[in-house]
């Protein structure tokens, strides 16, 4: 396959593919995306291809991190000299992450090439409303990064390409991925990694999970042709 150059410090430039035990339908290219404001983690799968990405500020430890895993370091930057600035400050980072996320997935297009998906499912964790309750700012900042996002992405593809796009509530993501709604990080990490023919397990990888969970969650919404 060819050298993919991958912002990652433990993967040596390549971007790192993994495979499912059963394939996914090959007309369908299929993408999980787990937002968080500090670590962001998403999955893609064609076929039996599978790409796994932490987007992070702070890169871990090479000792500490998945070799399978590509990780990408992006600026999170909140400047403090006003509330205007640290607006403008959010909005930038927003928007870096959300480039970042693209970039990616325009890497794994060329690893996959030249295979052209007939169809692109975008799935999505909704928020735990539980936890909205006691970090209402959080909540609020995630959202908005969530929104960004998922806006950008959905606009990567060009007008008339089949989207779908689809937002699961977090117990619903753990029952379908585990049976049990309440399941913990251990279980969805135990549940993803049972349905890759391999995978080094190491450091702090449930972000990921939860992306391939996503990305494996049935049913979804049916795609249709990409109109705005």
């Amino acid at each position: 396959s060819k050298s993919i150059h991958c912002m990652s410090t433990n993967n040596h430039g390549k971007l790192r593919l993994l495979e499912l035990k059963e394939a996914q339908p090959y007309d369908t290219l299929k993408i999980g995306i787990d937002v968080s404001v500090d670590a962001t983690g998403m999955c893609m799968i064609f076929g039996k291809t599978v790409a796994l990405f932490k987007f992070t500020p702070h890169l871990p430890p090479e000792d500490d991190s998945s070799d399978d895993v590509n990780f990408v370091q992006f600026n999170k930057i909140y400047l403090q000299t006003s509330s205007s600035a640290r607006e403008r400050s959010k909005m930038h980072t927003r928007h870096t992450l959300a480039n970042k996320i693209v970039d990616a997935i325009d890497m794994f297009m060329q690893e996959i090439w030249p295979n052209s998906p007939a169809n692109i499912q975008i799935v999505t964790e909704g928020s735990a409303y539980g936890y909205a309750a006691h970090n209402s700012n959080s909540l609020v900042e995630l959202a908005e990064f969530r929104s960004v996002i998922l806006e950008r992405v959905y606009h990567r593809w060009p007008l008339g390409t089949h989207l779908s796009l689809d937002v699961i509530a977090p117990k619903s993501l753990k029952k379908h991925a585990t049976g049990d709604g309440k399941a913990d990080k251990l279980k969805m990490i135990e549940a993803a990694i049972v349905k890759l023919t391999h995978i080094h397990w190491a450091g702090k990888i449930d972000d990921e999970c939860d992306a391939l969970h996503l990305c494996l969650y049935e049913p979804l919404s049916n795609p249709e042709p990409r109109l705005w």
